[in-house]
């Protein structure tokens, strides 16, 4: 290439990079020219001046076509890829600077049950949420999402974390399924239908009726569930529409309790598992993550104040 580094070579094909989009979009240097605002002269000096540094022709010219030649297909190719690496750049520079909207990733269940309610209440504070509803939660800051909303033991090395709340299992029911829901002894075998969630029985965070059944104090063994779904949100409202006794936990079942949808059955048990905010050292240092995280923490307290909750067994 002329005996030019190419490193030279590399910055020089770069900056030129709209220049050649622009033609290889319009097929004209003219309208190309137009379209950058430039003298088409500028264009065309631009176009030389890389032929010459690269020692081959990038467009054949006639007086009705200007096509690319093989050469000047790898260099579109290449112009073309930086363009829109840069555009894509550019759109995450944008977020960097304007924190006003923060991509929230959760799971679904979490989702429909208590953060999609109070989205409203986010937006009266100034706080714009965008949610990134997925069942296998992201890392945040994957250029996917900003923040990761989790349940589990933690503590997710690598990440900045802060607690949200501790939680506690307790299976809920449609009211009236059950004559006396505090004295029911509902675990026995010739109980009602058992809903289940598939994925918190196998996911390590406890939310199954072993692990339930583990933390009474009492002579339960763990039950046979008669139903399992593969999402919590499910499972609950199959339970709203009368199918069993569900498995609940905060926060999942606080809103359905004061809505007259579910009553509790049976006393809940404390569980290892959180709730936590996960996010990157960066993005914790800013106002917005900060304002997230208390509006969050005022979000829990208001839901543990909807529904009065007995003191939890500790399993």
């Amino acid at each position: 290439m002329n005996g030019l580094p190419v490193s030279d070579c590399i910055s020089r094909l770069a900056a030129a990079a709209p220049v050649l989009v622009a033609i290889a979009d319009e097929g004209s240097l003219s309208r190309a020219a137009l379209r950058l605002g430039l003298h088409q002269t500028a264009v065309s000096h631009r176009v030389k001046s890389l032929e010459d540094m690269l020692g081959h022709a990038i467009f054949l010219r006639t007086t009705r076509s200007l096509e690319p030649t093989a050469i000047g297909r790898i260099v579109l190719e290449a112009a073309q890829a930086t363009a829109s690496a840069w555009s894509r750049g550019l759109d995450r520079i944008a977020r960097e600077v304007d924190r006003d909207r923060i991509v929230l990733n959760l799971s679904s269940s979490l989702a429909m049950k208590w953060l999609i309610p109070a989205l409203g209440r986010a937006q009266e504070v100034g706080i714009e949420l965008s949610l990134d509803v997925q069942d296998h939660l992201v890392a945040p800051r994957s250029g996917v999402a900003d923040v990761s909303l989790r349940f589990g033991p933690g503590p997710y090395p690598g990440h900045f974390v802060a607690h949200l709340s501790d939680s506690s299992i307790i299976p809920v029911a449609r009211p009236g399924l059950v004559e006396d829901p505090a004295t029911f002894r509902w675990l026995g075998p010739d109980g009602p239908t058992l809903l289940g969630d598939r994925r918190g029985a196998r996911d390590g965070t406890g939310f199954s009726w072993s692990a339930y059944c583990g933390g009474l104090d009492s002579e339960y063994a763990p039950p046979v569930v008669d139903v399992e779904f593969d999402r919590a949100d499910l499972m609950l409202q199959a339970a709203i529409g009368g199918a069993g006794i569900a498995l609940g936990r905060r926060l999942l079942v606080e809103n359905d309790i004061e809505a007259g949808l579910l009553e509790p059955i049976g006393p809940p048990v404390r569980m290892a598992s959180k709730y936590w905010l996960v996010t990157a050292a960066d993005f914790a240092a800013t106002a917005t993550y900060a304002r997230l995280l208390h509006w969050l923490r005022d979000e829990v307290s208001r839901t543990a104040q909807l529904v009065p909750a007995p003191t939890a067994t500790t399993p």
